[in-house]
């Protein structure tokens, strides 16, 4: 979750590192365009920005906006539900939420089979887009 959350330009440089090149004899200068995983105020921006997006989306998708809020930790959901439709429900509002604001759950876990057959559950990373950095010349 933490490299799917960018960084505004302004801030980047907090977060330059530099990288020697031995094949050019050459030290270059880059920043981290996304959030860094590690500081220790990373799971704080982390649920600030979940709950923003959640927040964008509250009259579209009301029931996802209590669950995100509710029933996260960083990028882990657990949540029970009363009912097989209002687990699926949920789920679905919850994902299109996260979607929406560049993040996507994946690997869902449940004791309802009925539930599992409407989550896609593949954990495909293929589609994601790769941490970024900037070379700063």
């Amino acid at each position: 979750m933490f490299h799917r959350i960018n960084i505004r330009q302004e801030d980047m440089h907090a977060q330059r590192l530099l990288w020697y090149d031995a094949s050019q004899n050459k030290i270059n200068t880059y920043v981290m365009r996304a959030m860094t995983f590690g500081i220790s105020c990373a799971p704080f921006i982390a649920h600030y920005v979940r709950n923003k997006n959640a927040e964008l989306h509250q009259h579209q998708f009301p029931l996802a906006v209590d669950a995100i809020q509710r029933a996260h930790y960083v990028d882990d959901f657990i949540d029970s539900m009363s009912d097989e439709e209002k687990a699926i429900e949920i789920t679905n509002q919850v994902k299109e939420v996260h979607a929406r604001g560049g993040f996507e759950i994946c690997n869902w876990a449940s004791n309802s089979r009925e539930v599992l057959s409407h989550l896609k559950n593949d954990g495909d990373t293929e589609n994601q887009k790769p941490v970024q950095f900037r070379l700063l010349r």
